[in-house]
């Protein structure tokens, strides 16, 4: 096997399993039980969007370390450069507070 396919492949390792629990606790959602559902996202799915830039550490770090070749191990980096960058991009939470929404008008008592 090619280095960058070993390095692809050490990163699936890393990254495969995360995934994995993530999906089932995803389908766990699909569940009618509200006690379920709540349970996979405090248990589930809290810990590991936790413990996500860890993992993207860890696959960028394991999947070319034993890689003598500089392309293998800058193509790690890049990897965990775009898929930081993708996170960053889709959590609503980051938004900056001027694109929020203005609060309405409270109601003033006594008029």
């Amino acid at each position: 096997m090619s280095e960058p396919w070993a390095a692809a492949w050490r990163m699936v390792t890393v990254y495969g399993p995360y995934a994995t629990v993530l999906l089932v606790s995803l389908l766990v959602q699909l569940l009618p039980s509200v006690d379920v559902r709540s349970a996979s996202s405090v248990i589930v799915l809290g810990p590991l969007t936790l413990i996500r830039p860890f993992v993207i550490l860890a696959g960028a770090i394991y999947g070319p370390f034993t890689s003598s070749r500089l392309e293998v191990v800058a193509l790690g980096a890049w990897v965990a450069t775009l898929t930081r960058g993708a996170v960053r991009r889709w959590d609503l939470s980051r938004r900056p507070r001027d694109e929020c929404a203005p609060a309405p008008p409270r109601a003033e008592w006594g008029k």
